[in-house]
């Protein structure tokens, strides 16, 4: 019977993550293919155009302490490590 209760804990863990990561994620700034690694990087605002896709709610995932903070994006550059949702970002954790 343990056997079976760890599996069920797998498989449900498992259709979770497929969940939150096939989930329709959009949000202004939102990065083409985000990643799990990457430094701390806001990203710039030089340009006119970067202010429209400025976005202060966004989470950048810490690998070392396996933590996501708050990002405010600014907008332009900026690296892949950027999350519209902290539980987007929390899954980086189970990778």
């Amino acid at each position: 019977m343990r056997s079976t209760t760890l599996i069920l804990i797998a498989a449900v863990m498992a259709l979770y993550l497929l969940a939150v990561f096939t989930a329709v994620e959009s949000c202004k700034g939102k990065p083409s293919s985000p990643k799990c690694v990457g430094t701390f990087d806001v990203g710039n605002n030089r340009r006119r155009k970067c202010k429209r896709n400025a976005n202060k709610d966004m989470w950048h995932y810490n690998s070392v302490t396996k933590n996501c903070t708050k990002l405010d994006y600014k907008g332009c550059g900026g690296n892949d490590n950027r999350w519209c949702k902290l539980q987007l970002c929390e899954a980086c954790r189970g990778r």
